[in-house]
């Protein structure tokens, strides 16, 4: 195996481990970003519901 053959494979061997870590990285972003978006639309339904509760023993008492 001649110099250039190992280049060659280590070129591509880092290529290949630079192309996956890269979309490890975007795609763990993506999926960080959704699961905040989410927890939020969570948080005000779970506010919404609570308020809704309250208005209705509030009418309820009236």
């Amino acid at each position: 195996m001649t110099w250039i053959e190992v280049v060659d494979s280590a070129v591509k061997i880092g290529l290949g481990a630079l192309i996956a870590g890269v979309i490890a990285f975007l795609l763990s972003s993506t999926q960080h970003s959704h699961e905040l978006k989410k927890s939020k639309v969570d948080r005000e339904f779970e506010m919404l519901k609570e308020v809704a509760e309250k208005v209705e023993n509030f009418n309820n008492i009236l």
